[in-house]
Order: structure tokens, then sequence, then C-alpha cells
């Protein structure tokens, strides 16, 4: 015999040895009728049979900033997720990553540094079904930068010109700048490059103690990291 889909589109049914499969997940939702007729169609009853495919509810979860964060940082909510109903949770795959699992936000004081996946899906506890697909995100969670230079606590007014050290990162990322600034206004900063990122500095006058300071930025997440430092300029006797 043969079988006969109606409607004949959106239906995929496969036949071995006499029995039907049916793909659901190559398959249109929809009300489909199959229809088997033998070969003798005088000696032969059709038989039909009637049944519905269901669209599956699917979860969407994307997150700001290509998924990248720092630590003690806001925490980030999803963009624009497609949550079906209520009854959908937010989980982490890992226990070091804390996420709400109602609005999806990312607790970035309790989490630690590592890469991570946000499954938005059904669950299950509280609406039985089969009849979904999860949606999920890939997110990293940075350690914030770890601002540090070497600075000796005196130099003399005379040189005009001392070396204020290497900048030093614990980030994750490799996106962290250093920039070194004169709170007081006292010295200018010549960035010198090279594989020690080494700044020197110019004194515009003697005294002190006066105050360095090395912010450190991850310019991926933002996080900000700073360190201060004093010196005294010392005058060369007249």
């Amino acid at each position: 015999g043969e079988y006969c889909v109606r409607p004949a589109n959106g239906l995929d049914v496969l036949v071995l040895a006499g029995d039907t499969f049916i793909t659901p997940s190559i398959c249109s939702s929809g009300v489909y009728t199959i229809t088997y007729q033998g070969q003798d169609s005088i000696c032969f009853t059709p038989y039909d049979t009637t049944f519905e495919i269901l669209a599956a509810d699917s979860g969407f979860v994307e997150y700001p900033n290509g998924g990248e964060f720092c630590l003690h940082g806001f925490s980030p909510l999803p963009i624009s997720p497609s949550v079906p109903d209520t009854n959908w949770r937010y989980t982490c795959s890992d226990t070091n990553c804390t996420v709400d699992p109602i609005t999806g936000a990312i607790d970035l004081v309790t989490s630690q540094p590592g890469t991570y996946t946000i499954v938005l899906e059904l669950d299950t506890n509280i609406a039985p079904s089969d009849c979904y697909v999860a949606g999920s995100d890939i997110i990293t969670i940075h350690d914030l930068p770890d601002a540090g230079f070497n600075l000796d606590s005196t130099a003399c007014f005379s040189s005009n010109t001392a070396v204020v050290g290497t900048l030093v990162s614990n980030s994750t990322s490799v996106n962290t700048t250093g920039v070194f600034s004169s709170p007081t206004g006292s010295f200018n900063f010549i960035p010198m490059g090279g594989a020690n990122n080494s700044t020197e500095f110019t004194a515009n006058n003697s005294g002190g103690p006066f105050p360095i300071m090395l912010t450190m930025t991850d310019t991926t997440t933002g996080g900000i990291d700073s360190l201060t430092q004093s010196i005294t300029m010392m005058g060369v006797p007249g």
C-alpha cells in the first residue's frame, strides 16, 4: 500500500518495513492526516489518523558588551530576552557564577573569573513539558586589573627626570591599559613604551611629597583599579 499526507507540505514521513516514522524536529507545526491506502482499493478500507505537531516554545538570551564583564561591576541583565511565560528560569553552567533565576542578572560580586554558559529554559518542575527549546549565551567574567608600579620615595630635582617604573596588571583581559597622572600637577609624564611599558616623568618643581597615580583600565569591561604613591623631589643645595 501507500501513504498519503494532507496537507502535502510540512511533514516528514519515513516508511521502513511497513512502519511509519515521523521526525517532528524537521516538520512544521500543524494538524496533519495520514491515510494508508492498500494496493487493492476494492478490497481494502483506507485508514486515516489525524495528529497535531505543536510549535516548541523557545527561549532566547543575549547579554550586552559581547558577554564580557569585570568583577565588582554592575549586574548586567540580558538584552531583550525572549521568555514565552513566567515558568522559564536562568541557570549557569558552573557554581562559580551566580545568576538570578528570574531576571537573568549576573552577580559580579559573588561570581568568580571564568567563562560560563547562561541557559534560559523551561522549569519542568513547574510546567512539565518536552515541547521547548532552551536558549543560551556565553559570558566571560574578568578579574579586575591590578595597578602596581615601583617608585623611589625621593629623587633629585636637578636631574629633572626619573623612571617611574613598570606597569603591572593581572587582568585576564588582554585589553588593559595603564595611565600615570599627577593629582597636584607636579609632574609631566612621557610614555616610553617598550617591553616593560615604562614611563618617565619630569618634575615641575622641588618639594613634596607629591602623589603619582597609576590607573589601570580594562578597555573591554570598563573595570578600573588605581594605585597612588608619593615622591619627594629633593632640591640641589645652593
